[in-house]
């Protein structure tokens, strides 16, 4: 998949979106007939249709967004997610964590998302979901299992796809949307600005290893990807693929925890 295709899946769950919303009004109005006079028939039917005109007005947004790039070939993505210095991210309408992550020529690099997508997961409230213990999971281009993430209060064990242990992050959350992270004998900071979604996560002696920003990227990009504020992933050159982890396990337990 590549970023036309996202857009124009993103299309059709804003108009399926818009749809649906419609479906109470079935069932309400028959009710509201016999039980309210006709100014506040209208006006119970007034929520839906505004939600439903929005959701239509987003489907129209993403199917130009959609147009406007369909000049992206058809060749598939060969390269590896764990070396891709920048990754830009697109979040999928969703309760849950789902982060599709592009490469900037618009190829799909792989996805970071909360593998409990039951009801019951749905259902649970974010302050108890913080406290409960959570998997989340990276994924290649193709849909395959790369590292699990099990989140538990202020931990992350790391696992491969296998099950095999890497090792585990202890989040010492500070005021103003920062946190300390140890790891192993490491010890990493999350730097965020205060009224942007910007952050930095650096280690211990000030060293890089990622940069989280949103919009501002190079005019070559914005050719490619139509939404001016896409959240943009900058790893240091020089990271390597199991520091790039311990990053993106920040990245989603920060994100799942309402950050």
């Amino acid at each position: 998949m590549n970023i036309q295709k996202h857009y124009s899946r993103l299309a059709d769950i804003s108009l399926n979106s818009s749809l649906a919303s419609l479906v109470p009004l079935f069932f309400i109005l028959p009710a509201c007939l016999v039980m309210l006079p006709g100014r506040e028939l209208v006006l119970a039917a007034v929520p839906f249709l505004l939600y439903s005109f929005g959701c239509y007005q987003m489907s129209v947004v993403q199917q130009s967004r959609s147009k406007a790039v369909d000049r992206l070939d058809g060749c598939q993505y060969k390269g590896k997610l764990l070396e891709e210095n920048h990754l830009l991210v697109s979040h999928l309408p969703s309760s849950f964590l789902r982060m599709l992550l592009f490469t900037p020529d618009g190829q799909l690099a792989g996805e970071l998302r909360d593998l409990d997508e039951t009801l019951l997961g749905k259902l649970c409230p974010s302050f108890l979901s913080v406290s409960c213990q959570r998997e989340y999971g990276l994924y290649n281009r193709s849909g395959s299992l790369m590292i699990l993430f099990l989140s538990r209060k202020n931990k992350v064990d790391i696992f491969r796809a296998d099950r095999r242990y890497i090792g585990t992050m202890e989040f010492i959350h500070k005021p103003g949307g920062s946190a300390v992270i140890l790891f192993r004998q490491k010890t990493l900071s999350v730097r965020r600005e205060k009224f942007f979604l910007d952050c930095r996560i650096e280690w211990e002696d000030g060293k890089e290893l990622m940069n989280y920003k949103k919009g501002l990227m190079p005019v070559s990009w914005a050719e490619t990807f139509q939404n001016p504020n896409m959240e943009i992933m900058e790893f240091n050159d020089n990271a390597g693929p199991k520091e790039r982890i311990l990053a993106l396990a920040a990245i989603a337990k920060l994100f799942a925890d309402g950050w």
